[in-house]
């Protein structure tokens, strides 16, 4: 998994930069930006959800409770499972 630190090592400057850029990017140089931007897209750099969650002290997790014993091999429930995970896949949360 990339790390903040390969992109900044990457667009060659700091930590710092690269979080200040994510964080504060009017406070940077279109050209810092441009370079950090390009590291982050060339390395494939996602945020580390668990770093994210302590940051803004929200897990982005949903818990789904099912009140009957299921079997992990009964395809209706797995499919309701794999149906809520596609959604909030695309709302980045987690199930």
């Amino acid at each position: 998994m990339t790390t903040l630190r390969d992109v900044a090592k990457k667009a060659n400057v700091s930590q710092m930069t690269v979080s200040r850029v994510f964080n504060h990017p009017e406070t940077v140089s279109d050209e810092l930006k441009e370079l950090v931007f390009s590291a982050v897209k060339e390395l494939n750099y996602h945020p580390n959800a668990s770093a994210k969650a302590l940051k803004n002290k929200k897990t982005q997790v949903i818990k789904v409770l099912i009140l009957e014993n299921i079997s992990s091999a009964e395809p209706y429930y797995m499919r309701v499972l794999a149906g809520i995970t596609k959604k909030l896949d695309t709302l980045q949360y987690s199930l």
